[in-house]
């Protein structure tokens, strides 16, 4: 995982989950790294979280 934004202000970030080896980091899926433990499937891509 490729932590890139703080989520809150309470720890929780944004991540591309990087589950292989692809060049192009725009196409791996995002996550959100909870405060408490927690991985939250956020887009299916960067582009869709946008």
């Amino acid at each position: 995982m490729i932590s890139f934004a703080q989520a809150n202000s309470s720890g929780s970030m944004y991540a591309i989950w990087r589950k292989d080896d692809r060049a192009d980091l725009a196409t791996p899926p995002v996550v959100a790294l909870g405060d408490e433990g927690g991985i939250h499937l956020v887009a299916r891509d960067v582009r869709e979280l946008i």
